[in-house]
């Protein structure tokens, strides 16, 4: 399952992923805003600090707009970015891990899961 794909499509991409994994899709796994659920991800998203504050301060799947053009950043803008978050150290670390696995996302690529 690939994160854009489910950005475009959340329903139809869970839909299909619990149809080929035998679960039963709910209407319900598009949104997490429960009290117990929020502290349960902070919990469990700790030791990730600084990936996962997007989905901490969300409260569900709510899709792209399709006529909402999708800026890509530039290798420059995300090295500048991982670099106020991470460091000199951390943006470095993950701008070599990135560009040695392109390669590996690009073939995996083809086989997700698609609406």
């Amino acid at each position: 399952m690939d994160a854009d794909d489910l950005q475009d499509d959340p329903s139809g991409v869970l839909r299909k992923f619990c149809r080929l994994t035998n679960l039963e899709y709910s209407d319900d796994m598009l949104s997490w805003n429960t009290k117990e659920q929020n502290e349960l991800a902070r919990r469990v998203f700790q030791k990730w600090k600084g990936f996962h504050e997007d989905v901490l301060a969300s409260s569900g799947f709510k899709g792209r707009d399709p006529n909402k053009p999708q800026h890509s950043m530039t290798e420059k803008d995300e090295d500048e970015d991982w670099r106020s978050k991470y460091g000199d150290e951390g943006a470095r670390v993950i701008r070599e891990t990135v560009n040695a696995n392109i390669p590996h996302y690009e073939y995996l690529k083809q086989f997700s899961l698609k609406a």
